[in-house]
């Protein structure tokens, strides 16, 4: 069984890209919805 680890670097590798680059687009892209779902979750839902 594949570990997360290895998971995630293998999809870092099918879309051709640095594990360091898929990281941080996607702790980018986290912070930039963080606002958001923050006023999702105090306004129930």
């Amino acid at each position: 069984m594949e570990t997360l680890c290895e998971l995630i670097q293998r999809g870092a590798d099918q879309l051709g890209w640095e594990l360091t680059r898929l990281l941080t687009m996607t702790l980018e892209a986290m912070a930039a919805s963080e606002d958001t779902i923050n006023a999702e979750m105090e306004a129930g839902g």
